[in-house]
């Protein structure tokens, strides 16, 4: 009885009562050969529980609206529908939740700039030395900046100055 629907979708004869008894896995087969809208439908509302799980996690999160989220969450279904591939072995509900839906959702966050994103320590130190090094380099260039402004007032020449001005307080990074 499976394949005689199968032969009815395969001959172009897409009904929503002829799609609805098939596995998904042959659906999915099916979409990948033929990319015809009906079966494509079929599979968003099998698999639109996925988005409402989704949505529901994320709706406290950065202040934007259920529906917002839940149709951003659609989106990323579709996209991981168009991209699945049976042949891979992967369950459909895997392949499209870390990367697909839960991405779109993210980049959704991110483009949207209401979402506190939680930076990894490693970065936060690495963050903190590039400034210490701005602060550096910026007292740096300060006493080059005074020292040409002296330079230019006392119409001296560099090297002379340089043997008569001695910050007492210097610090040497080559130590």
């Amino acid at each position: 009885m499976t394949s005689q629907r199968t032969s009815k979708v395969e001959a172009g004869l897409t009904t929503a009562e002829s799609i609805k008894d098939i596995d998904s896995k042959v659906l999915f087969k099916m979409y990948k050969e033929s990319k015809d809208i009906h079966i494509r439908n079929e599979l968003i509302h099998r698999y639109m529980y996925i988005t409402e799980i989704l949505s529901k996690k994320y709706v406290n999160k950065g202040g934007i609206d259920y529906e917002d989220i839940y149709q951003v969450a659609s989106l990323g279904l579709i996209y991981a529908i168009e991209r699945y591939d049976v042949d891979r072995g992967f369950e459909f509900s895997s392949f499209a939740t870390p990367p697909t839906i839960i991405g779109e959702i993210k980049k959704y966050f991110r483009d949207k700039g209401g979402w506190s994103v939680r930076v990894p320590r490693r970065i936060q130190e690495l963050s903190k030395k590039i400034m210490w090094q701005k602060v550096n380099c910026s007292k740096i260039c300060n006493a080059c900046r005074k020292l040409r402004i002296l330079q230019s007032i006392f119409l001296v020449q560099k090297n002379r100055l340089l043997k008569r001005w001695k910050p007492h307080k210097c610090i040497h990074l080559s130590h």
